[in-house]
């Protein structure tokens, strides 16, 4: 037999004609394929925050009360230095504060621990009704476009938000305003340290002179809660006109001292989600957009607002605070918050009228505040 015969090879040519896998058996394995990388991500996430071993994705399947496994919110894939967010419609549509609905956090998170150089955001279309899309539909966008619009050399966005009705050009964008809260006034008493959750955390540090001391307040400083965010295409907010949902989306704590415009993202206890960075850029953009003239506020001022839309026109300058009890340990770290100022300094403040700075700090027996960036 010739040495150089290749007739020895041809048991091993390839077929031409590949099995035909069912829809199915090649969705199991694009799954599993899937899934590693998820996995993969998940420990490099892992290794780079050394410290606590807990922290981790969101889970790529989750159980339900019955047992039944089924798909998770979630899923980043992804190999070498490039990490794709895949959200599913329902995580577009969720609280921005749930764990897999907070992309912005997620994003951070792998560039700042993961190694990643950069992260893409995908997420499936959702057709508008009557021509709008649903409100939560609505924020999400707006947030992608803004968070893209902070990192544009590393953060890109899979797909399309021009037909965001919040981010155009066309008709009103009007944020609501809160009613008259006069017979609220003075009603509340509440201790440091004692809260059980956000509200009560609010009612104290809106009247504590050792807050206001912390962060430097001014003197004939102003605060209020719960500051509306819902956005409308009215002056009459009604279901019709709505943009971003209303209800219950509003700012935990507001103040205003001069020309500076603060706004607080409270946690108490042992809530600690991601998405806590989430809203806090979400509300900051917001507020930027009112003071810019892109978002106007209804005109009603009624009794019993300390605080109120005409504080956030005359803002040059806005303090966003993250501040809890606690702060999801990937949040709580000096260098993340540097990544996000320089993108603030660099897109946002760089020759603009109105300057954003973002902070964090947390506290200790409801007295003892101490900045993270300290």
């Amino acid at each position: 037999m010739n040495s150089n015969s290749d007739d020895h090879l041809q048991d091993f040519v390839e077929d031409s004609e590949q099995p035909d896998l069912s829809e199915d058996i090649r969705a199991r394995l694009l799954n599993t394929a899937s899934g590693r990388q998820h996995a993969m991500w998940s420990q490099r996430l892992r290794d780079g925050y050394a410290t606590n071993r807990n922290v981790r994705l969101p889970a790529k399947d989750r159980e339900t009360q019955t047992g039944e496994m089924i798909p998770g919110l979630m899923e980043v894939i992804g190999d070498n230095d490039t990490a794709e967010i895949h959200l599913t419609s329902a995580a577009i549509q969720e609280n921005m504060q749930t764990n897999a609905a907070a992309f912005e956090g997620w994003a951070l998170a792998l560039k700042r621990w993961a190694g990643a150089k950069k992260v893409g955001l995908f997420w499936p279309a959702v057709e508008p009704v009557d021509g709008r899309f649903p409100p939560h539909y609505e924020r999400f966008l707006y947030r992608a476009r803004r968070f893209a619009d902070l990192f544009p050399d590393w953060f890109w966005l899979d797909g399309d938000t021009s037909a965001s009705a919040a981010l155009g050009n066309i008709g009103e964008r009007v944020l609501n305003v809160a009613g008259d809260r006069s017979h609220l006034t003075g009603k509340q008493v509440c201790e440091p340290g004692k809260w059980m959750n956000e509200n009560e955390m609010e009612c104290f540090f809106r009247k504590d002179a050792a807050f206001a001391e912390h962060f430097g307040f001014r003197p004939g400083y102003r605060t209020d809660q719960q500051f509306p965010v819902g956005l409308f295409a009215s002056e009459a907010p009604k279901d019709g006109t709505r943009i971003f949902p209303g209800g219950k989306g509003a700012i935990d704590l507001v103040c205003a001292d001069g020309d500076r415009f603060w706004l607080f993202e409270l946690k108490a206890g042992d809530n600690i989600p991601v998405g806590t960075i989430s809203e806090l850029i979400f509300y900051a953009s917001v507020i930027r957009d009112a003071a810019l003239g892109h978002f106007r506020f209804a005109p009603m001022r009624a009794p019993g607002n300390d605080v109120t839309g005409d504080d956030v026109v005359s803002a040059k300058s806005i303090v966003a605070v993250m501040l809890g009890d606690k702060l999801h340990p990937l949040l709580s770290d000096v260098d993340l918050l540097k990544m996000l100022n320089d993108a603030v300094q660099a897109r946002w403040n760089a020759g603009g009228a109105v300057t954003v700075e973002f902070r964090a700090a947390t506290i200790t027996d409801g007295r003892v505040i101490k900045d993270v960036a300290a």
